[in-house]
This record gives C-alpha cells, sequence and structure tokens, in this order.
C-alpha cells in the first residue's frame, strides 16, 4: 500500500497568490527578502520593527511545541486583543477562549508539516465569548526556522478591516 504525499489542506485555506491585501503582501514579501535560499527565515533573523509599524499589532507568533504537536503563542499583537477581546500571549494556542478551534491549529500544523506559508480566509465567532457579531479574517502564516530544517515558529498576520 503506498502512502499519500499530497499535501494537506485546510478547510479556510486559498492560495497565498490570491491574497492581495497590501499588508499581507508586504509581510510575505518581508519574509522572502530574508529568507536567503532557506525555505524559512529564523526567527533571530525576522524583525518585525522592518514591517510596516501599522502591522505589527496584528501579528501574532507561536512557538512550535512536540510530542505531542502544540502551539505556545509567544506574541499576541494588541490588535488581536482589542478586536478578539483576551490576551494569549504565553498561553496554549487552544486554550479558552478558543476562537477559530480545530481550524487554527490545522492550519499551525500545515505550516510545520509541509514547511510553507499558508493564506486562509474564514469567518470568526465570538458569540460563544461576547456579544461581538462574527467577522471575515484574512491571515497569512509564514514558518521560522532556527536550524534550517525544522519549524520552531509561526508568525502569521492577520486582516479584518483596513488597517
Amino acid at each position: 500500500m503506498s502512502e499519500d504525499k499530497s499535501p494537506s489542506v485546510v478547510p479556510s485555506q486559498v492560495p497565498i497568490e490570491e491574497v492581495e491585501t497590501p499588508e499581507l503582501t508586504a509581510f510575505v514579501d518581508y519574509w522572502e527578502s530574508i529568507k536567503d535560499g532557506a525555505f524559512a527565515p529564523s526567527w533571530k533573523k525576522f524583525d518585525m520593527m522592518s514591517l510596516d509599524l501599522k502591522s505589527v499589532p496584528y501579528v501574532v507568533v507561536a512557538d512550535v511545541l512536540c510530542d505531542p504537536l502544540n502551539f505556545m503563542i509567544r506574541f499576541w499583537g494588541t490588535g488581536h486583543m482589542a478586536r478578539k477581546g483576551a490576551e494569549k500571549t504565553g498561553k496554549l494556542l487552544n486554550d479558552a477562549p478558543d476562537f477559530r478551534g480545530q481550524t487554527a491549529f490545522d492550519e499551525y500544523s500545515f505550516v510545520v508539516n509541509e514547511k510553507k506559508p499558508l493564506a486562509s480566509r474564514d469567518m470568526v465567532n465570538l458569540q460563544d465569548f461576547s456579544s461581538m457579531m462574527p467577522f471575515e479574517q484574512i491571515l497569512v502564516r509564514l514558518p521560522l526556522s532556527d536550524d534550517g530544517e525544522n519549524v520552531h515558529h509561526v508568525i502569521s498576520l492577520a486582516v479584518w478591516e483596513k488597517i
């Protein structure tokens, strides 16, 4: 029996080349500019101050934990806190409140397993946590590698409305 080698697909995933939001395009372009031929730059090389400073509040950085696979939020931008009403820095991805359930975990896992960027578009429903109406979120998740072989961090930028 042959093993399926096809890449995994996340339900909310869209082709990264279809993401035409200027903030997300600039985010991916910066990441590409510092890769130096590797599949991903290191966290040490990624300088958030090189991003458009209006984008930084919408960034999330997650550390990859192994055995079992999980994600610890290292940086949860203030834009996420303001929009979603919770601080997640220092928490596991799926710690309460868990805004997007399995979808977010699947997105992070895709980036780790495939060692490549992911773009997604879906609705964020906060009605279990607040009276806020659901809203569309477009985001890009990018791998960061400290050894050039494995993904150690995933950095994301989300856009909901004009930044």
